[in-house]
């Protein structure tokens, strides 16, 4: 899968921890040419009329720098973004697994945002 994905503000750990950023003598968290992006897993909640779907997308690959979007303030205030591209990607543990779709009637649904996410045990053989 292609992906964006688009937040008013990245927090400054994940910053630090998947985009590369360094922090200065100053306490200044710093964009460089050469920061390294690292994968991450996506969890997210789709609300519909029927059940709310958890989802993980296990492993995402940024494919390049976020892109920033400035406004400057006039009569009322906007909203600013920040979009992430990035891929997501099989597993490397065998599993070949993308993304899941955890319903309400999972038995991990209430702890699926509280606890590491860890690689799919599938009950039914690939057809």
């Amino acid at each position: 899968y292609d992906c964006a994905l688009e937040v008013v503000m990245l927090k400054e750990d994940f910053e630090k921890k998947y985009l590369g950023f360094k922090t200065t003598a100053d306490g200044e968290i710093v964009e460089t040419s050469d920061g390294k992006f690292k994968d991450f897993a996506l969890l997210f909640q789709v609300e519909t009329d029927e059940q709310p779907n958890k989802y993980i997308l296990y492993r995402n690959s940024i494919t390049k720098k976020p892109s920033y979007e400035f406004k400057t303030l006039e009569d009322k205030t906007e909203i600013a973004t920040v979009t992430i591209e990035f891929k997501s990607l099989p597993l490397m543990d065998g599993s070949k697994a993308i993304k899941a779709k955890c319903p309400p009637t999972a038995k991990n649904y209430a702890t699926y945002f509280t606890t590491a996410p860890k690689s799919p045990t599938f009950t039914e053989a690939a057809a």
